[in-house]
């Protein structure tokens, strides 16, 4: 009776995670394993974090804070933005499905690509891509003026020298608008980022781990997954207690 080999390049608990490369070809050959780091720096106190266990954790605390910031925090903060920036309804829409739009197309050359190369590393340039993503999606708060409310705003506010209902309008009438380019293009990195970790991610763990294992792994990384979101709604309520100007509070 033939018995199961185990697949080449796969570690199970207490051994290590093993780096991989694979030729377009298809055939694998294994690099040095049990070294953790990156190229030449590897100290030898950190191996302790070369394990499938340590492995979820980075990844769990990553989807934790995808989902937070792009499936919570943004969707929580769009109507904001769109009066702060003077967007129309058409440009918050596709500001926000510039993120499905992103992914969609990504996907199939990240699944072929990654499937085939390095899986930690397209998780780290991933995580990376997310993370500029966020920052530039946030830029716009930093680079425009100072917010007015406009009259419109101001007719629901209570003001002591106010005469009559006046007219003009907000800083983020008009002027602000084309800020919506940034926010689209951090959401197209938002996706592109996201991808290898909603992809890869499960496969890598998966390969990884012993078989009885698994099942605990991967409760476990879509656990962090689908708490983001319910973390980052929360935190977007509370955050919009607080004015656009927090040095005019």
């Amino acid at each position: 009776m033939e018995q199961c080999e185990p697949k080449a390049g796969v570690s199970f608990p207490g051994s290590g995670l093993m780096d991989q490369k694979q030729d377009w070809s298809g055939s694998r050959s294994e690099s040095r394993s049990g070294s953790w780091g990156w190229r030449s720096l590897r100290p030898r106190s950190l191996q302790v974090l070369n394990s499938p266990g340590w492995a979820l954790f980075f990844l769990s605390v990553a989807s934790f804070l995808q989902g937070l910031v792009i499936n919570g925090l943004v969707n929580t903060v769009v109507t904001t933005i769109e009066r702060r920036f003077g967007l129309s309804s058409e440009q918050s829409g596709l500001m926000v499905s510039s993120f499905d739009m992103a992914s969609c197309l990504s996907l199939p050359l990240v699944s072929f690509c990654g499937g085939r190369g390095h899986r930690p590393r397209w998780l780290g340039w991933g995580v990376l891509v997310l993370g500029v993503g966020s920052l530039l999606f946030a830029l716009p708060h930093f680079t425009a003026g100072p917010y007015q409310a406009s009259a419109q705003d101001q007719d629901q506010l209570c003001s002591p020298n106010r005469t009559g209902s006046g007219s003009g309008s907000g800083s983020g009438s008009g002027s602000d608008s084309g800020y919506v380019y940034v926010f689209v293009l951090g959401q197209l990195l938002h996706g592109l980022g996201a991808t290898p970790l909603l992809t890869l991610g499960f496969t890598f763990l998966d390969e990884n781990v012993a078989p009885p294992n698994a099942p605990l792994y991967m409760g476990l990384f879509y656990t962090a997954a689908m708490l983001g979101p319910s973390v980052g709604f929360l935190l977007g309520g509370y955050f919009l207690s607080f004015y656009s100007e927090v040095t005019n509070t």
